[in-house]
């Protein structure tokens, strides 16, 4: 009998372990599909519609769609055609997985100019790295807590629709599987976020009450929006002392860990008196970004891509 139960002990104790053994892990982002795996990896996806010209800054959709499905990405659809270094750092990795994109344009002309663009202290290098840091550093557990930012500059149902054509079709799956998964798609709106989410709703498919929202301006003059806009901005941001970056962290307890900003935002965030206007961004991400932005993402420590 004594025998019996040591056996039985024993076998309790060899099940108990190859079923520890047996238990399926939590998924790891290499079983994800790519874009899912870029998800997974704890980014910040950030759409920015440019204000200054929405209709004309929005870039090639084959360019965009190929973005999506990059595993190491960044989403940013309006960047001054397609000159910023990143997306060209961004193209050459899809040409490496793709060599048919060298003879299609815009591709072609953009890889002959960047030739010899890899050098030991180019910032995008470090960029990369920054961004392969961050992802490493995350868990199966956090895999949920991923934030989708949405900013909405000078919102029209034009610009949503061009949103639409840019998302379509890998971005609209995009969408669903963030909202499949309880990500929170937050907009930063210079108009009634209350008027953002049917458009949204209609033009993207995003559910209204998936959809956060901060008034960064509460309201404008369309017909001086050049004069106005910038200031109230401002105002704003220096009235609450906060920046778009601390604004997500207070509203969600985690910065993004990218954030790109347009230059009319850059124009605004400059103007601001406060001193950590800027605070908790790991990347600054502007084109023709002006000296004293320079001079002050050095002294905070940012890695500023120009």
């Amino acid at each position: 009998m004594k025998n019996l139960y040591s056996l039985s002990i024993t076998l309790l104790i060899v099940l108990t372990i190859s079923s520890c053994r047996t238990n399926k892990p939590l998924p790891s982002p290499a079983a994800l599909p790519s874009w899912e795996n870029a998800l997974a990896k704890n980014t910040v996806i950030s759409f920015v519609s440019q204000a200054t010209n929405p209709g004309k800054t929005m870039i090639d959709a084959d360019f965009r769609t190929a973005l999506i499905e990059f595993d190491s990405f960044i989403f940013s659809p309006t960047t001054n055609d397609l000159k910023n270094e990143f997306l060209r750092f961004t193209l050459n990795k899809m040409v490496e997985k793709d060599s048919n994109l060298i003879d299609k344009t815009p591709y072609k002309e953009i890889i002959n100019r960047d030739k010899g663009f890899f050098t030991e202290d180019n910032p995008i290098e470090r960029y990369s790295y920054l961004i392969n840091a961050h992802w490493n550093e995350s868990t199966p557990e956090e895999y949920n807590k991923m934030l989708g930012i949405f900013y909405v500059s000078y919102l029209s149902e034009k610009n949503l629709k061009n949103m639409r054509a840019l998302l379509n079709p890998k971005g609209i799956d995009l969408i669903n599987y963030l909202q499949r998964n309880n990500f929170t798609i937050y907009i930063y709106a210079d108009c009634n976020v209350d008027l953002v989410r049917p458009l949204l709703q209609r033009y993207l498919n995003i559910a209204p009450e998936n959809v956060l929202g901060e008034n960064i301006i509460y309201s404008f003059d369309s017909e001086k929006i050049e004069l106005n806009r910038t200031m109230k901005i401002t105002d704003n941001l220096a009235k609450n002392k906060e920046s778009l970056a601390s604004l997500v962290y207070r509203k969600f307890g985690r910065k993004p860990l990218i954030n790109v900003i347009s230059n009319e935002i850059n124009r605004s965030l400059l103007q601001v008196t406060h001193q950590n206007s800027l605070q908790g961004l790991d990347l600054i991400f502007i084109n023709n970004p002006s000296t004293d932005l320079i001079e002050r993402s050095k002294q905070n420590g940012w890695l500023f891509v120009n």
